[in-house]
């Protein structure tokens, strides 16, 4: 790799998680680090909201880095591209995914002013407990911790077969949300509802919540087979209009079981039932599927996500 120095920029407001790990990376690298720091002026008009000031978030920077035993220096930017468009030493830059654009437009710029481009190395986005990404702005606002963790309540509006339990649902959430505070709003819906299309209820439901969830079962009959299947689904949108599903595998039920569906019986969902038995797992499952995506946004596509993440 050309070059002897690695970049990183940005305004580091409340040093976080994510920064750490983008400083690991231009550490990695082995070239000295060369860490530009945004400019009290050009943050305050930049950003929304109040961050430290440039010698607080200097000196978070300088105590990381130093702990690392890191060479390194730290420089003042009044913009976003500093020298990088011309400055032939700087061989490579590191860049969370939601800079790529403006580490492509550098490139760009070098490659006009007869400068080899630098070697992009991006680093995904650290989310926090809640699902949501670090950021330096939920931290200002005092919604999480500069660790990732949820400190105001965690609101979900969720929907749920009319046999499935508050407690059961509580419980199912607390694998994927930890001990973060949750406050829960159930609507019961159909178990096996005619229209699966759900968005509706999510979206309509969501209001100023952080999540809308829906939890409801499937049923499919294979003409092959001459059999019924049933599998469970999970919706999930959150306060970014970002939806994601997620599907269990498919159970074999007995026609007896269907028949009971058909009408309404519900002693099927009895807890003394071999059938009740199987759902909560079934429930986990799609739960996990339709959480998965949100734990790794970038490699599913989602790169618009996070342009309206505060």
């Amino acid at each position: 790799m050309e070059g002897k120095f690695c970049i990183v920029a940005g305004s580091f407001g409340f040093f976080h998680r994510g920064h750490e790990k983008l400083l690991d990376e231009a550490v990695g690298t082995g070239f000295k680090v060369i860490v530009g720091l945004t400019s009290d002026q050009y943050t305050s008009k930049t950003k929304r909201y109040q961050i430290p000031s440039y010698a607080k978030r200097e000196k978070d920077i300088m105590q990381y880095l130093t702990s690392k035993k890191a060479d390194f220096t730290i420089m003042e930017l009044g913009n976003t591209m500093g020298d990088a468009p011309f400055n032939p030493n700087y061989g490579a830059v590191v860049a969370s995914r939601e800079t790529e654009k403006n580490v492509l437009d550098i490139n760009a710029k070098r490659l006009k002013n007869g400068v080899s481009p630098m070697e992009i190395r991006l680093v995904d986005t650290i989310m926090a407990d809640d699902l949501f990404p670090i950021s330096s702005r939920r931290i200002a606002s005092g919604e999480i911790d500069r660790d990732g963790r949820r400190l105001s309540i965690l609101k979900i509006s969720i929907h749920m077969p009319v046999w499935l339990k508050l407690e059961s649902a509580g419980s199912l959430l607390k694998n994927f949300f930890g001990k973060t505070l949750l406050d829960l709003t159930t609507d019961q819906i159909d178990s096996f509802p005619q229209h699966s299309d759900t968005s509706r209820i999510l979206i309509s439901s969501l209001r100023d919540g952080d999540y809308s969830i829906s939890i409801f079962m499937k049923h499919s009959y294979r003409m092959d087979t001459g059999r019924h299947y049933i599998s469970a689904v999970s919706r999930i949108l959150d306060r970014y209009g970002l939806m994601t599903e997620g599907t269990s595998g498919e159970v074999e039920i007995w026609d007896s079981i269907y028949s009971s569906i058909m009408e309404g019986n519900p002693d099927i969902f009895s807890e003394e039932g071999t059938f009740f038995k199987l759902i909560p797992h079934m429930m986990l499952e799609s739960m996990t599927n339709a959480v998965f995506p949100r734990l790794n946004p970038w490699q599913y596509g989602y790169t618009h996500y996070f342009s309206a993440q505060p």
